[in-house]
């Protein structure tokens, strides 16, 4: 087993103080020894292709569904394609991606944050969703409804807003929790961070939904796995989709 050399006085991940001969941050999981990998690791670069191939579907499905909106001109049931290939490439990572030591598609689904992260998640979360009232103008007022996340089903408020968040979660799993661990192991958690968030914004293809990505990719940088940030993403999706049922789609912005 060996000896322990050293041990922090904090989790580099979360801030925590470090608990004495804990293997792992006892509030976010991080693990006391980072597992270190170059670009020369072919395995790892292998796991890389094939989640930038997963994330270059997860686009093509999400715009495959903004076009079929507009030339169908049914603006809310089908832009859920784009939200159900992410639900089926998260379903299925473990066939397609490529395993690797230390590296498994349920490692990149652990961990979390302290309490003081889970709050900010969720206060983020909620700004980011209430940024829908603001006046972005009818074009971004639009380009958001055709997001994969909000659509309706029938005249039931309850269950869109139930598909709307299992999607989201869905989604964010997959880009921050699957996808965003090779990225990381390459080039670092900010730059895994910053290449999710611009990711999203071509997902979004509008001011709040790039606004949500950031905020995501915010926590997710102050967090030691996807959790957080799923807390971010949904919260700010039904409060989001919230003004939107109740407020813009009956009055107007």
């Amino acid at each position: 087993m060996g000896y322990r050399r050293v041990e922090p006085a904090f989790c580099r991940s979360c801030g925590a103080p470090w608990t004495s001969g804990s293997d792992a941050c006892v509030s976010c999981g991080e693990p006391l020894v980072a597992v270190q990998a170059t670009s020369t690791d072919p395995r790892l670069v292998r796991q890389l292709k094939f989640c930038l191939g997963a994330a270059v579907l997860l686009l093509v499905g999400r715009w495959v569904g903004i076009s079929a909106a507009f030339l169908s001109h049914e603006m809310f049931g089908l832009t859920a394609l784009g939200g159900l290939a992410g639900v089926l490439l998260l379903a299925t990572a473990g066939v397609w991606m490529p395993a690797r030591e230390g590296a498994s598609v349920a490692s990149t689904l652990r961990g979390g944050a302290t309490p003081a992260g889970w709050v900010l998640a969720g206060v983020l979360g909620l700004v980011a969703g209430a940024s829908m009232a603001l006046p972005w103008g009818e074009m971004a007022l639009g380009l958001y409804v055709l997001e994969p996340g909000v659509f309706t089903l029938g005249d039931s408020v309850v269950v869109a807003l139930a598909l709307a968040a299992g999607l989201a979660a869905a989604d964010e799993l997959l880009l921050r929790g699957v996808l965003f661990a090779p990225v990381e192991a390459l080039g670092g958690r900010t730059n895994a961070a910053i290449a999710t968030a611009v990711w999203s914004t071509f997902m979004s293809l509008s001011p709040v939904g790039a606004l949500i990505g950031v905020a995501c990719s915010v926590v997710r940088r102050q967090s030691a796995g996807p959790w957080p940030s799923l807390l971010t993403r949904v919260c700010a999706v039904l409060v989001a989709n919230g003004i939107l049922y109740t407020w813009v789609m009956p009055y107007g912005l």
